[in-house]
Order: C-alpha cells, then sequence, then structure tokens
C-alpha cells in the first residue's frame, strides 16, 4: 500500500517524482473541472432546475469543491506534503467524485423520457467514472493509504468508462 503523502517529503525538498506526482494531480484536477463544466452546460441547456435554484446550487458546490483541492494543492506546493495535507487532498478529491456523481444523477433524473436513451452511454460512462473515484479515494480517507492494486487500475477503468 502507498502512503497519502507520497513517502513524507520534507519542507522545500521537492524531488523530480513529486513534481510528477503533483503535476499529475493538477491534470487530475482539470480532467475534473473539464467534466463538471460539461455536466453543468449539459444540466443548464437540458431542464428547468435553473428555476428551483437546484443548478446554482450544483454550479457552486462542485466550484468549491474544485476550488478546495486546488487551494490544497498549491499549499502542498509551497510547504511540503504532510499527513493531515494528504487527507485534506483525499477528503477534496472524494468530494470532486460526489459531486460528479450528483451532477450525472441530475442529468439523467431531468432528461425526458426520448432523450434518456442518448444520454444513458455518456451518464453510465461518467457514472462508472465517478463512482470508481469514488471507491478509491473514500478507502484511501478511510484506510489512510492507497491500495497499490486499485490506484494502477484508475487509469484503465477511466479509459474503459469512456
Amino acid at each position: 500500500m502507498q502512503p497519502l503523502n507520497g513517502g513524507g517529503t520534507d519542507r522545500g525538498a521537492r524531488d523530480h517524482s513529486t513534481w510528477s506526482s503533483d503535476a499529475a494531480t493538477l491534470a487530475d484536477l482539470l480532467r475534473y473541472a473539464l467534466w463538471l463544466t460539461f455536466l453543468l452546460s449539459l444540466l443548464k441547456s437540458s431542464s428547468g432546475l435553473s428555476r428551483h435554484g437546484t443548478l446554482k446550487a450544483l454550479a457552486g458546490a462542485s466550484g468549491l469543491a474544485w476550488a478546495v483541492s486546488l487551494g490544497l494543492l498549491l499549499l502542498a506546493w509551497g510547504r511540503g506534503a504532510g499527513d493531515e495535507l494528504g487527507r485534506a487532498q483525499i477528503a477534496s478529491a472524494l468530494a470532486l467524485a460526489v459531486c460528479g456523481l450528483l451532477l450525472v444523477e441530475q442529468l439523467f433524473r431531468n432528461l425526458g423520457e426520448g432523450s434518456r436513451w442518448n444520454a444513458k452511454p455518456v451518464c453510465l460512462g461518467l457514472g462508472c467514472l465517478f463512482g470508481f473515484d469514488l471507491y478509491l479515494y473514500g478507502e484511501g480517507l478511510l484506510f489512510g493509504r492507497f491500495e497499490e492494486d486499485v490506484l494502477s487500475f484508475r487509469s484503465v477503468a477511466h479509459a474503459l468508462a469512456l
């Protein structure tokens, strides 16, 4: 199993593996931002959620979870990773996965009967993607470390989901 803090680097000591790990985390955050924006744009164009304020609440929660994740990543760049900061980063990634699942559920639920058949592949693929991340980050937060097999399968699961 791999520890959450990437091996416990000291403050200011940044090696190549830490930078590449941070770059991968930043790329993952950008990917999440694009998926969440895509889902919010589909929700905005396909439903009457904006009348009830639900769309604004979903957009605000997704934006807040993404901003917290980005802020924690920037904080880790400045201070170095620690156990508390690593747990906070995992919790924010878990929140992003939950926001993604909420958006997929709202998209599928608010489509008309005729449109559901067309949106089913997108909803299933993104649901599997966010569901796998929910499992991965939930397990990491609960046990304090990632299972190496699950972590190594993440890229394969994301590719198969899409």
